[in-house]
């Protein structure tokens, strides 16, 4: 992830090293997959191109986050559905009257 943003970014080993304070060498070497870096150096490099480092680990506490957060979504979304099939009648019945509102959106 980091060999790659380096190179979309188009940034040389110096300038990468430059930003992230770690020795132009040990950019090289860890962009040419020669050597691993420190994982404080890891860190730094992460850092300086805006990248977020996440362990393994607690990618799955995210995964059953975001399912948790998609099916919470998908509950409102058939809850507003059937809102709104609630609600139709009534704005039929506004709009054969001739009712509409200057401070919401037209009557369909």
């Amino acid at each position: 992830m980091i060999r790659e943003e380096i190179q979309r970014r188009g940034l040389s080993y110096s300038e990468a090293a430059k930003i992230s304070g770690i020795d132009p060498a040990q950019v090289r070497r860890f962009c040419l997959k020669e050597r691993k870096l420190t994982s404080e150096a890891v860190d730094r490099l992460a850092s300086a191109l805006g990248l977020w480092l996440v362990k393994l680990d607690q990618t799955k506490g995210l995964a059953r986050d975001l399912e948790q957060l998609q099916g919470e979504w998908t509950g409102a979304v058939y809850q507003a559905e059937e809102l709104i099939k609630k609600l139709q009648p009534i704005v039929d019945w506004a709009k054969r009257r001739g009712y509409s509102t200057s401070e919401g959106p037209e009557l369909d």
